[in-house]
């Protein structure tokens, strides 16, 4: 809560302190932009350049869920109250690697934009795909290990190095 609130008062604090203070207001920074980098405020998509409107509405369509969502599943795998719940969260980072796979793969072999949208939107629906399927379909019934065995625990406050279990070597015995 507090972090949300001191970055919001930062980014407060410079949309008034560097306008004013560099510019004597919006205006003339406005001004400035317009007379200085008009190709700023020139909507992506002119010339033959590939990058069309639906492109641009994609990339940013993808860029708000990597803000908002991208968060979420990995204070899940942090935060799983049982094993179940952390298989099914294993579907999300198979998803992850196929998306992550994908987009590489059509960019690195220069086929972004495909069909005209960010190459993102193919490995959004690749990911989406494998993590419904992992998730649906995975392997959790093959493994009979107990919550305990599978999730961390806080050893607490009373736990110390010297009733740490015994070593094992490489091979199995004790050492």
């Amino acid at each position: 809560m507090l972090k949300d609130v001191l970055v919001v008062a930062t980014l407060g604090f410079l949309a008034v302190y560097v306008p004013f203070h560099y510019f004597d207001g919006y205006g003339p920074l406005l001004d400035r932009i317009v007379t200085e980098k008009s190709e700023w405020l020139t909507f992506p998509g002119h010339g033959d350049s590939g990058l069309g409107q639906v492109w641009f509405v994609t990339t940013s369509f993808l860029d708000s869920l990597t803000v908002v969502i991208f968060s979420t599943p990995v204070a899940g795998y942090l935060g799983a109250r049982n094993a179940d719940a952390l298989r099914t969260l294993a579907g999300a980072v198979s998803g992850l690697v196929v998306g992550a796979g994908v987009v590489c793969a059509l960019v690195f072999s220069g086929n972004d934009p495909v069909w005209g949208t960010n190459a993102g939107i193919v490995a959004l629906a690749g990911n989406l795909v494998v993590s419904l399927g992992v998730g649906k379909y995975g392997p959790r019934d093959r493994d009979e290990r107990s919550d305990a065995e599978v999730l961390a625990s806080d050893p607490g406050p009373d736990a110390r190095a010297d009733h740490a279990p015994d070593a094992v070597s490489v091979e199995g015995a004790k050492a």
